[in-house]
Protein backbone atom coordinates (compact mmCIF):
# COMPACT_ATOMS: atom_id res chain seq x y z
CA UNK A 1 0.00 0.00 0.00
CA UNK A 2 2.91 2.79 1.25
CA UNK A 3 4.34 1.56 -2.40
CA UNK A 4 1.17 2.68 -4.30
CA UNK A 5 1.32 5.83 -2.40
CA UNK A 6 4.57 6.30 -3.18
CA UNK A 7 4.02 5.45 -6.40
CA UNK A 8 0.86 7.93 -6.87
CA UNK A 9 2.97 10.71 -5.03
CA UNK A 10 5.67 10.15 -7.64
CA UNK A 11 3.19 10.74 -10.55
CA UNK A 12 1.21 13.54 -8.64
CA UNK A 13 4.91 15.49 -8.55
CA UNK A 14 5.54 14.50 -12.21
CA UNK A 15 2.26 16.26 -13.02
CA UNK A 16 2.88 19.38 -11.09
CA UNK A 17 6.30 19.92 -12.70
CA UNK A 18 4.66 19.60 -16.01
CA UNK A 19 1.83 21.76 -14.94
CA UNK A 20 4.49 24.46 -13.90
CA UNK A 21 6.32 23.92 -17.05
CA UNK A 22 3.16 24.35 -18.90
CA UNK A 23 2.39 27.36 -16.64
CA UNK A 24 5.75 29.07 -17.55
CA UNK A 25 5.35 28.29 -20.94
CA UNK A 26 1.79 30.45 -20.58
CA UNK A 27 3.05 33.02 -19.28
CA UNK A 28 6.89 33.55 -21.50
CA UNK A 29 3.55 33.56 -24.75
CA UNK A 30 1.49 36.06 -22.72
CA UNK A 31 4.41 37.76 -21.86
CA UNK A 32 5.39 37.96 -25.29
CA UNK A 33 1.96 38.57 -26.92
CA UNK A 34 1.81 41.60 -24.45
CA UNK A 35 5.01 42.99 -25.86
CA UNK A 36 4.08 42.59 -29.61
CA UNK A 37 0.92 44.22 -29.16
CA UNK A 38 2.81 47.15 -27.42
CA UNK A 39 5.25 47.42 -29.78
CA UNK A 40 2.24 47.25 -32.48
CA UNK A 41 0.52 49.83 -30.69
CA UNK A 42 3.61 52.06 -30.85
CA UNK A 43 3.52 51.53 -34.91
CA UNK A 44 -0.07 52.24 -35.03
CA UNK A 45 0.37 55.74 -33.50
CA UNK A 46 3.26 56.49 -35.68
CA UNK A 47 1.00 55.59 -38.65
CA UNK A 48 -1.53 57.63 -37.25
CA UNK A 49 1.11 60.38 -36.94
CA UNK A 50 2.22 60.26 -40.19
CA UNK A 51 -1.41 60.20 -41.85
CA UNK A 52 -1.89 63.60 -39.83
CA UNK A 53 0.76 64.71 -41.56
CA UNK A 54 0.36 63.56 -44.74
CA UNK A 55 -3.63 65.09 -44.91
CA UNK A 56 -1.91 68.29 -43.04
CA UNK A 57 0.11 68.59 -46.77
CA UNK A 58 -2.39 67.84 -48.98
CA UNK A 59 -4.46 70.49 -46.95
CA UNK A 60 -1.47 72.90 -47.93
CA UNK A 61 -1.34 71.53 -51.09
CA UNK A 62 -5.00 72.24 -51.71
CA UNK A 63 -4.99 75.86 -50.20
CA UNK A 64 -1.83 76.71 -52.69
CA UNK A 65 -3.71 75.01 -55.56
CA UNK A 66 -6.44 77.40 -55.19
CA UNK A 67 -4.24 80.45 -54.09
CA UNK A 68 -2.77 79.80 -57.38
CA UNK A 69 -6.00 78.85 -59.87
CA UNK A 70 -6.99 82.32 -58.19
CA UNK A 71 -4.10 83.91 -59.48
CA UNK A 72 -4.40 82.43 -62.61
CA UNK A 73 -8.16 83.61 -63.57
CA UNK A 74 -6.99 87.03 -62.44
CA UNK A 75 -4.77 87.12 -64.93
CA UNK A 76 -6.20 85.08 -67.76
CA UNK A 77 -8.89 88.11 -67.14
CA UNK A 78 -6.46 90.55 -67.43
CA UNK A 79 -4.86 89.37 -70.21
CA UNK A 80 -8.19 89.22 -71.90
CA UNK A 81 -8.80 92.98 -71.26
CA UNK A 82 -5.70 93.98 -72.35
CA UNK A 83 -6.54 91.66 -75.70
CA UNK A 84 -9.52 93.85 -76.53
CA UNK A 85 -8.69 97.21 -75.66
CA UNK A 86 -6.03 96.74 -77.90
CA UNK A 87 -7.95 95.15 -80.33
CA UNK A 88 -10.25 98.12 -80.29
CA UNK A 89 -7.44 100.47 -80.16
CA UNK A 90 -6.34 98.48 -83.24
CA UNK A 91 -9.62 98.67 -84.84
CA UNK A 92 -9.97 102.38 -84.27
CA UNK A 93 -6.42 103.19 -85.60
CA UNK A 94 -7.58 101.42 -89.17
CA UNK A 95 -10.55 103.33 -89.55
Amino acid sequence: MDQKISGMETQINGFEKKVNGLEKKMDERFNKVESDIANLDKRLTNVESGLERVENKIVGIKDDLAFLTDRYNDKSREIDRKFWELKKQNDSKKQ
